[in-house]
């Protein structure tokens, strides 16, 4: 079964840019969520996943979190070898 995977991240931000680099690379299907131009995405991450406000965050199954990037822990929890 494949994962559910979606990212929240915010335009011109250098780190979002590279998880979404990083998720491409690897062949990973997200659904990316802007939340500054859709501040509904942004109360449903803090509502939903423990009042998380940063970006980036990876959510996996809607409900395995991993705010910032960080390369290794992103391929860990994705099963990326």
């Amino acid at each position: 079964m494949q994962n559910q995977v979606s990212l929240y991240f915010t335009p011109y931000c250098g780190t979002c840019e590279s998880a979404m680099n990083f998720l491409d690379d690897h062949g990973i299907r997200y659904r990316s969520l802007d939340v500054l131009a859709h501040p509904d995405d942004m109360v449903e991450l803090m509502h939903h996943h423990h009042g998380v406000h940063g970006t980036p965050v990876l959510v996996i199954n809607n409900r395995e979190i991993h705010q910032g990037f960080d390369p290794e822990e992103w391929a860990d929890a994705l099963g990326i070898p």
